[in-house]
């Protein structure tokens, strides 16, 4: 594909500067809006400990890797709350910016535009009972830049550049895979291992030694998928994410006409500017917790890895009818646009669609487009690696595509909302880029409607922008045309919500409030299972290793560790509740015979917001 000329590039970076602020307005409405007190406060609580001095790993367990909390404790110093919810908007905003700008050149302004309106409305959502998951300082949201970078420094593997840029492409997708690897383990490795994938696509079929490299790393590549998601096989999950792996790995082989020398070298490009981010804070890791310490906690190998992908596996939603009719088309219809049938490709989506509509009707519109949130990732990269033909003219989506199969593994074990948002703008960006394959197969194809072909991506377009306008209406309007109320939720922590939504967050205000009453600055709060936020909310300090009580995270036998902590820490009091999320659905059942400790070691107390305040026994 062409590369823009220079006035083009001030022109898309013009545009994308654009996109980004009409984004960031919208997202600053909801900057301060509400708070979810499992998740985002059991990460601010988890962030507040580590910039306190508390050490990941050794104070407190964790999922994340320290360059999260090193850059989540210094927004701590620029205003606590405020300041980490005003950098998550700016960066959200710098990834619609950036993901227009890809597609903008590689897909057209149409595509570029309807995908920003998607990744808005259905990316980023926004409930105006508890506010907008976005604003939670998740670690994926940090590792998106790196990704989409990645994603672009590869692609333009394609484009027949001198040896000595693509060694430095491919050393900059190595740092942006350390980089990820840095806030969120599993996106860094997943990363890296389809960029190798990815790079083993361009090599010289001709060369023995290249070939048997490449094999090496296809077997290798197969042998972990089964290992990682063997408690997935024979499941929906396991479909949903061995399929486009496999795949991938499939596609995986190299291409005689585009063939690229020195697979030694890209090799050690990638390894080394990994290595180059990573090993300054790994090997300081590694001397605190030790060798088998990191493999466990950083690269979830081993007993206690396994425990937590079981803790937290969850099952992919079942197929919406909607859902199969709408992918079949689809598929129906990339077929028809390749062959002298292709007029047929607008009356297979057009029926796809009718159909679909049909069965929203009947079972109702959001789960036909959750349960669509969902398969249509996996259904993309499918369709895209099994008509990506082995042509040199494909070799950049099919880079595209074997990177983001093996980097969509990042939502594995839990394939839940908030976890494929995370990774959706590259699925947007790969996703888009096969319908513009087939947008012009079908133009080749069909010589007679070019004039149809000129208005299409404008019907596409619109049809997009009326999906997004009807899911954030529903919650934009009344932001703008009701009344707000800011409340305290505690010392700091000012939010906003609808005057008719405030009851809710005026009890937690209270709450905390009570909290504050009842303990002095320097005592300790025990939290259980899932109400670690209040800790951080009261600025009252909880520095027990687990914060949390997933069942089987922690299991039994390391449960007892909050037992010896107890009778040191010498908590004030105990604040225990029913669990507000599934995860943490069987906590109590689980968790018997630590509640019963606790029982035994504090008084009954008042309730509130429904939470126990039970203090300590003299």
């Amino acid at each position: 594909m062409p590369q823009p000329s220079e006035p083009a590039r001030l022109r898309v970076f013009a545009e994308a500067s654009l996109a980004g602020l009409a984004v960031l307005a919208y997202l600053w409405l909801w900057r301060l809006y509400g708070f979810d007190l499992v998740d985002e406060g059991t990460q601010l609580l988890q962030i507040a400990r580590a910039a306190g001095g508390a050490l990941p790993y050794t104070d407190f367990e964790t999922g994340y890797t320290p360059g999260y909390f090193a850059l989540e404790g210094w927004l701590l110093q620029f205003g606590a709350f405020a300041a980490i919810r005003t950098f998550g908007v700016l960066l959200q905003a710098g990834v619609a910016a950036a993901l227009y700008a890809l597609l903008r050149v590689n897909a057209g302004l149409y595509t570029a535009l309807g995908a920003v309106a998607m990744l808005v409305a259905f990316a980023l959502p926004v409930s105006l009972g508890t506010g907008a998951p976005s604003n939670i300082p998740y670690p994926g949201w940090l590792a998106l830049p790196a990704v989409l970078a990645a994603a672009a420094l590869l692609a333009r593997l394609g484009e027949r550049r001198s040896p000595r840029r693509e060694r430095v492409d491919l050393l900059l997708v190595g740092v942006a895979s350390g980089i990820a690897f840095a806030f969120k383990p599993n996106t860094g490795i997943f990363m890296l291992g389809g960029a190798v994938l990815a790079v083993a696509a361009t090599w010289q079929p001709m060369a023995l030694a290249q070939r048997l490299l490449g094999w090496s790393l296809r077997i290798a590549a197969v042998a972990a998928l089964l290992w990682l998601l063997m408690p997935t096989l024979g499941t929906r999950l396991g479909i949903a994410l061995l399929a486009p792996t496999l795949l991938a790995v499939l596609v995986a082989g190299p291409v005689r006409e585009a063939g690229r020398k020195g697979a030694v070298a890209d090799l050690l490009c990638l390894g080394g500017g990994f290595l180059l981010v990573s090993l300054p804070w790994l090997v300081p890791l590694a001397a605190r917790i030790g060798a088998a310490g990191v493999a466990e906690k950083v690269f979830f190998f081993g007993a206690g890895a396994r425990t937590v992908v079981d803790a937290y596996l969850l099952e992919a939603p079942p197929w919406h009818p909607g859902t199969l009719v709408l992918l079949c088309a689809a598929a129906g219809a990339m077929g028809l646009a390749r062959t002298y049938a292709a007029r047929l490709a607008p009356v297979a989506l057009s029926l796809g669609a009718v159909l679909a509509a049909g069965s929203a009707v009947v079972g109702g519109i959001l789960p036909l487009a959750e349960n669509l949130l969902f398969w249509s990732g996996p259904a993309a990269l499918v369709l895209g690696l099994v008509s990506v033909g082995p042509a040199a003219g494909c070799l950049r989506e099919r880079i595209l595509l074997i990177f983001t199969a093996f980097t969509v593994l990042t939502i594995y074990p839990r394939p839940d909302l908030i976890h494929i948002a995370q990774i959706a703008p590259v699925l947007l960006l790969v996703g888009l880029a096969t319908w513009r394959r087939a947008v012009d197969a079908w133009h080749r194809a069909l010589p007679a409607g070019r004039a149809a072909h000129g208005i299409a991506p404008q019907l596409v377009l619109g049809f997009f922008l009326l999906l997004a306008c009807g899911r954030m209406a529903p919650t934009l309007l009344p932001r703008l045309l009701e009344p707000l109320a800011t409340l305290e939720l505690g010392p700091g922590v000012e939010v906003q919500v609808l005057e008719t939504k405030a009851s809710d967050y005026q009890a937690l205000g209270r709450l905390v409030a009570e909290i504050r009453a009842l303990t002095g600055p320097e005592e300790t709060l025990f939290t259980f299972p899932d109400l670690g936020g209040l800790a951080f909310l009261a600025q009252r300090p909880s520095p027990f290793y687990y914060i949390y009580f997933v069942p089987g995270r922690p299991d039994h036998a390391q449960a007892a560790r909050i037992r010896e902590e107890w009778r040191r820490l010498r908590p004030a009091l105990a604040l225990i509740g029913a669990p507000r999320v599934p995860a943490f659905a069987a906590s109590s059942e689980y968790f018997v015979e630590l509640l019963a400790f606790v029982d035994e070691r504090t008084t009954a107390g008042p309730e509130s917001w429904g939470v126990a305040l039970r203090p300590a026994r003299p």
